[in-house]
């Protein structure tokens, strides 16, 4: 088996709360996670940018914390599979991402870092690959993923995906399961 999991699965977290204190406002991960995000709550996806880029400078990627059980829960999906890492990371942030991975999980992922497509992010560079691009030439059988957007293309070509934290109302298909917790993931997967 491969099991191919996002990097920054804490990431929404602080920059909800890093936002919410700077900009005096309320929102939810599951607000910046909506596919309208931008309608929504009146930001262009270039100050979204910018202000991701912000926080990611202020926090820096190399204090950001894995996320409750995601260590131990990679460990114990190393000794049962190929491990992979996906994440939508900017560029610019590839190498603290690699230091990040390096002290945070050590040698667990054993399949390699792959940076992809950031559809939240105006200005991707063409090239990148998606989520989907990896999870098919790397024969991934199974997606620990947070944002719908990504989970769904993968989930139409076959790959099972566990949905981090989803609390949407639409029906998720026969390959997207939600799951609420690294220990959760790891017993379904079992």
């Amino acid at each position: 088996f491969n099991w191919l999991w996002r990097a920054d699965d804490r990431s929404w977290s602080y920059f909800v709360d890093w936002h919410n204190k700077l900009y005096k406002t309320s929102f939810t991960k599951r607000d910046f996670l909506s596919p309208d995000f931008n309608e929504r709550f009146g930001i262009s996806s270039d100050v979204l940018h910018r202000r991701v880029m912000g926080m990611y400078t202020a926090v820096g990627v190399r204090n950001l914390v894995p996320a409750s059980g995601a260590v131990s829960g990679v460990r114990e999906l190393s000794k049962i599979g190929k491990t992979l890492v996906v994440t939508s990371r900017p560029p610019q942030m590839q190498e603290d991402t690699h230091f990040w991975l390096k002290a945070n999980f050590g040698m667990v992922i054993n399949r390699g870092v792959h940076f992809t497509w950031n559809r939240h992010l105006d200005g991707n560079p063409k090239d990148l690959q998606t989520k989907l691009d990896v999870c098919l030439r790397e024969k991934v059988s199974c997606l620990l993923e947070d944002d719908l957007n990504y989970a769904v293309p993968c989930a139409e070509k076959g790959v099972q995906v566990l949905l981090f934290d989803y609390y949407g109302d639409v029906s998720l298909g026969r390959n997207i399961h939600p799951v609420y917790s690294w220990s959760e993931a790891v017993a379904k997967i079992k």
